[in-house]
């Protein structure tokens, strides 16, 4: 409510700022039909002049404070880039947390990915576009799997190479088997 609250504040900063300027559009007209005819000095035509540049100036400025506080009340809502499930609820309805906090776990279930550490002497005969089937502890029949990406370098501990592997949706495949 409070983000709703200041951008509705901004709005209507921006909407009389607006005002302003069609105010001072106008007094700068009356001004030069009036120098047009000599009643009034061209310092009185300069003025109106100076009166719209900062009247549009502070719309501006108006404007540019509603866009941040638009961004501001959609920066709290979450939307997910994936269709997925909840896996963990890291935070509570209500609850203040940081900018970048996690707050959800989502899956998918239907595009999985196991990340495996391979020995040195084993990862340089894989290659990208191969087939595999793995054996998932519960699950009766070998899941089969493609080798999607092969890390560039080794970890510096163990001097595994990480594989990436893309399985194939199968009954009963959870995140984290």
């Amino acid at each position: 409510t409070e983000y709703q609250a200041r951008t509705q504040q901004a709005t209507q900063q921006t909407q009389a700022a607006a005002a302003q300027v069609t105010i001072a559009q106008r007094q700068l007209a009356n001004n030069q039909a009036l120098v047009a005819q000599g009643f009034i000095s061209n310092t009185a035509l300069e003025t109106s002049l100076a009166n719209l540049t900062a009247a549009q100036a502070t719309h501006r400025a108006a404007q540019a404070a509603q866009d941040i506080a638009a961004k501001s009340l959609a920066d709290t809502a979450l939307r997910s880039p994936i269709s997925g499930q909840v896996a963990a609820r890291l935070a509570q309805n209500g609850e203040r947390v940081a900018v970048d906090a996690r707050v959800l776990e989502l899956v998918d279930l239907s595009s999985l990915e196991l990340e495996a550490a391979v020995p040195p002497d084993t990862a340089a005969l894989l290659q990208v576009g191969q087939s595999a089937r793995l054996t998932v502890e519960g699950m009766a029949s070998p899941v089969q799997a493609k080798v999607v990406r092969i890390s560039p370098s080794a970890q510096a501990a163990s001097r595994s190479v990480l594989v990436y592997l893309k399985l194939s949706p199968a009954p009963g495949l959870r995140h984290g088997l």
